[in-house]
């Protein structure tokens, strides 16, 4: 059995209809960073404004933003998935530490702009700096550029639109407030707020407004409404025609023991729904039909891999761009070495594994009989709830119980809670190898989909007890969503001993600025003497962009 992943060439199908459900207009995002110069190794803070119309957001359409860091020649660096709402989104994405120096760009993007392409995504320059590596990125000036609109975002800024100073010179480690008010004559503000070093905070080239409005006659991809979604499809193996209306499994592998099922659809498309799960996920994906038992799984890409080149240019360093970027990297050095960063403790101790069905009807513990050779003899010797019928067409498992459905719908027949579906291959493991047997003698929804009773076969060492696994299975990594980041800045040291370092002395996504109204921000200066800038950057309610700086000095 070969198992390709790649790329399907169409997707779930929508015609088009008089009544257009929603003005698929357009998705438009802004995105905004903290600065614009980093160091390898650093965090890239950012917000995305969410522009869209007010019929898509009041439709809650996309819920997850792709959000990628790549070089001009389109190649990603690092990628991650947030959760979007009709506000937009804020988090960070880590700078690799193996990056040359150069231009990149954030490229963001939901999986329903991808049935337009890449020139409808929203982009944003980023300068990267690695001070231990001579490596630098090319510059093309020769190659003809993907057709995306590019220019300064602080060419759009409106005219000045609130009031606030810092006066005087600070002292370092000192609190500072300042009072923000928008004039009275503007629209309520959406905007963020950043405290940076004077310097690195530059002009950056952002992809401006696509009005190109999407086609509806076919679509490639739904809409993420409910979450991230895993979208693929099913083949007969010898023919290569879709497999309709087969039953595809996921199983995740962690502790928190997850199962998903569905069928699949005419097209032997399917989809799924994952609207709560973080972080990088293992999952055991198969499939099982009816008729044939050889079957070949495609599973979409989640991140766009078009091809894409973007404008690249060299950076414009001079002698006092030099010297605050050595102050810029030895700061991120002393700071890693005072204040490592912290990896998530995954509690590899703990055995109980909470599988998705709760607590079973009865668990058939294998130490609490003889030790018998094979595995047909324990279901049918010690496992009286469960029945084994061998005939012509294989063998069968069935739930035993008084609910009429259960000699309707077959079971669901597990191992680690990996869907199994040749019997043949549970008998054929070694019983040495099993700790137990957990049965729900019970109908059972899944989805859309009834079985009769559940069968879970548990390993000793959670290793599936080297069991053949089903032909069509694949096990893929699946990025879900980043783990959510605190809006606010960084927490000053708690210990007066240690050095405060930070290159970002606050960062405030989230700021909300209403006519005639007062805002209060308070932040913390750090050890690093020299000028400094407050940057007040956000749209108002008409989506004009504004700009505006306030600067100060600490000695």
């Amino acid at each position: 059995m070969i198992i390709l992943i790649c790329i399907c060439s169409r997707g779930w199908t929508q015609q088009a209809s008089n009544e257009d459900p929603v003005d698929p207009g357009i998705e438009k995002y802004k995105i905004v960073t903290d600065r614009s110069r980093y160091i390898v190794g650093e965090d890239i803070k950012f917000r995305v404004f969410n522009q869209s119309p007010e019929s898509v957001k009041k439709m809650k359409w996309s819920s997850v933003l792709y959000l990628e860091l790549i070089s001009p020649q389109g190649y990603s660096h690092t990628q991650g998935k947030f959760e979007l709402d009709s506000v937009g989104v804020s988090s960070a994405i880590s700078i690799p530490e193996n990056l040359a120096s150069g231009l990149y760009y954030l490229k963001a993007y939901t999986l329903w702009m991808r049935n337009n392409g890449p020139e409808t995504y929203s982009y944003l320059s980023v300068e990267i700096v690695n001070p231990d590596s001579r490596a630098v990125v090319p510059v093309d000036t020769t190659s003809a550029f993907s057709a995306i609109n590019f220019g300064h975002a602080i060419d759009q800024s409106s005219e000045r639109v609130f009031s606030g100073s810092i006066s005087g010179s600070l002292e370092t480690r000192s609190p500072v407030s300042l009072s923000l008010k928008s004039k009275e004559s503007k629209l309520p503000l959406d905007c963020c707020i950043s405290v940076i070093r004077k310097g690195i905070r530059k002009a950056q080239w952002e992809s401006l407004a696509c009005t190109e409005v999407l086609s509806i006659q076919w679509m490639n991809h739904l809409p993420e409404t409910r979450g991230i979604s895993l979208a693929g499809k099913v083949e007969f193996s010898e023919s290569g025609l879709a497999a309709p209306y087969a039953v595809v499994y996921i199983s995740t592998m962690d502790n928190e023991r997850e199962f998903y099922c569905n069928f699949s659809a005419s097209t032997g498309r399917f989809h799924f729904a994952f609207p709560d799960q973080y972080g990088d996920q293992e999952l055991f994906i198969s499939a099982s039909h009816q008729t044939q038992n050889s079957l070949t799984l495609f599973i979409d890409q989640d991140f766009c891999k078009e091809a894409l080149l973007l404008p690249s240019y060299a950076l414009d360093v001079d002698e006092e761009d030099l010297e605050l970027i050595q102050e810029l990297s030895d700061n991120v050095q002393i700071s890693a070495q005072y204040y490592p960063t912290q990896s998530p403790q995954n509690d590899t101790g703990s055995t109980v594994r909470e599988f998705f069905y709760g607590d079973p009807t009865s668990i058939i513990r294998f130490d609490d009989f003889i030790k018998l050779p094979t595995m047909e003899e324990y279901f049918s010797e010690v496992t009286p709830k469960v029945s084994l019928k061998k005939s012509n067409h294989g063998i069968k498992l069935r739930v035993l119980g008084d609910h009429p459905d259960l000699d309707v719908f077959p079971p669901l027949v597990m191992i680690d809670g990996v869907a199994i579906g040749k019997v043949e291959s549970v008998l054929a493991v070694s019983p040495r190898l099993i700790k137990q047997i957990e049965i729900v003698e019970a109908p059972y929804i899944k989805g859309n989909i009834t079985f009769g009773g559940i069968i879970n076969i548990i390993s000793r060492n959670n290793d599936l007890g080297f069991i053949d696994l089903p032909e069509s299975g694949l096990l893929a990594q699946y990025k879900m969503f980043n783990q959510i980041n605190p809006d606010t800045q960084s927490i000053p040291p708690l210990e007066q001993r240690l050095p405060d370092l930070r290159n970002t002395l606050y960062w405030n996504p989230h700021v909300e600025l209403r006519p005639g109204e007062d805002k209060i921000l308070n932040f913390i200066t750090a050890d690093t003497r020299g000028a400094y800038e407050l940057i007040v950057r956000g749209y108002d309610t008409l989506g004009n962009y504004f700009e505006e700086t306030i600067p100060f000095r600490v000695d």
